[in-house]
């Protein structure tokens, strides 16, 4: 299958339409944000979800009588979330493809394989497929749901960051 992208890519393509180039870039761009807000807020979920999960398991008073959302529905929340994110982030990778194969760009295939921001892209997007899959597999609930939020968006950090500190090409 790499080779076929790799001929794709090295295969000469008509000149794009004026303003294309940016558009698939607005597209990625739109999608890699969407994408960072709603694993930040299924973290947020799943922090919520660890806190009052402990607090519950030592039979704290005070954090039993504050209520809030119960330990089920944060579990929901987070399962919701990560799915949405990973369909957002599965857009912004592949509009983000799209961008990189523009004419003139035919030599960046051999750079994404090598390239920080498209590693940390991969493997954020394994880590939130398996937990999709392991959601789909068995009972996937609770700690380790919210533990694998919590590790995407470390991940999805790690992704901005190299955006703003790695030079592109």
């Amino acid at each position: 299958m790499l080779t076929g992208w790799e001929f794709l890519a090295q295969t000469p393509s008509p000149t794009a339409p004026p303003g294309c180039e940016r558009a698939w870039f607005a597209a990625h761009l739109a999608f890699a944000v969407a994408a960072a807000l709603v694993f930040a807020a299924a973290a947020a979920s799943g922090w919520s979800y660890l806190r009052k999960f402990k607090h519950l398991r030592r039979k704290d008073p005070d954090a039993i009588a504050a209520g809030g959302p119960s330990l089920e529905a944060l579990n929901r929340r987070v399962r919701r979330l990560v799915y949405a994110g990973l369909a957002l982030l599965t857009g912004a990778i592949a509009t983000g493809l799209v961008h990189a194969f523009q004419p003139g760009r035919a030599g960046w295939f051999h750079l994404w394989q090598t390239h920080p921001k498209m590693l940390a892209s991969a493997v954020a997007w394994l880590v939130y497929g398996a937990a999709v899959c392991v959601a789909r597999a068995r009972k996937f609930r609770g700690r380790q749901a919210a533990v694998l939020s919590l590790v995407g968006l470390a991940l999805m950090i790690v992704i901005l960051l190299t955006s703003v500190l790695v030079p592109g090409r």
